[in-house]
């Protein structure tokens, strides 16, 4: 018998957004975004893969405050961050992370909100019975295996470079505020409003 294996899955990432300025000494308190979409296919390998909405139900409710921010699944260094809120909607699941005063977690925050550090990755394991496969077609070419996981248990996530889902993204990284999802229009944002308004 063999030990469960920690799968991870990297998803595209940084939306760029306007934030508290840290570039003036205010440290970055949150980072917010899509953790993982739901119902679209990747290619992982020699399969294609899709996550339910319901696949991390479970562990988020059991663990969600426990459930750490890492940077490339690096168990071997401290997390920068914690989970503060999870929201799920049938697009995906969306999450806020109180990111830690560190210069590590500083830093990532940093280039996250600059466009550099661009991917979101989830670590979880697959729960027995949670995972639905359609085998290929041997009688077509172009036919693959795919597999829908419906039931797993999220580890982690991690701040990453290499993206693979365009829906996943990191809406918001900022100093102070509430702890939404929805970020405030910035100044540049409503002067470009309300410049629009006044033409047909």
């Amino acid at each position: 018998m063999t030990a469960p294996t920690l799968e991870t899955r990297l998803f595209d990432a940084v939306r760029f957004a306007e934030v508290g300025a840290s570039k003036s000494g205010t440290k970055f308190k949150y980072l917010e975004g899509r953790a993982v979409p739901f119902d679209t296919w990747t290619d992982v390998g020699w399969y294609l893969e899709k996550m339910a909405p319901s696949v991390f139900r479970k562990s988020i409710r059991e663990s969600a405050r426990a459930l750490p921010l890492q940077l490339w699944h690096n168990d071997r260094t401290w997390a920068v961050g914690k989970a503060s809120k999870w929201t799920e909607s049938p697009e995906g699941l969306d999450a806020v992370w109180e990111l830690d005063g560190s210069a590590e977690a500083q830093r990532a925050a940093q280039m996250a909100n600059d466009g550099f550090l661009t991917g979101l990755s989830v670590g979880f394991q697959t729960l027995d019975g949670g995972s639905d496969w359609e085998l290929a077609d041997p009688e077509d070419p172009t036919s693959r295996n795919r597999v829908t996981r419906t039931q797993a248990r999220l580890h982690e996530v991690s701040l990453v470079n290499a993206p693979q889902y365009a829906q996943a993204a990191v809406t918001l990284v900022r100093s102070k505020g509430k702890t939404g999802l929805h970020a405030k229009p910035n100044l540049a944002q409503w002067r470009q409003w309300r410049d629009s308004i006044g033409k047909d």
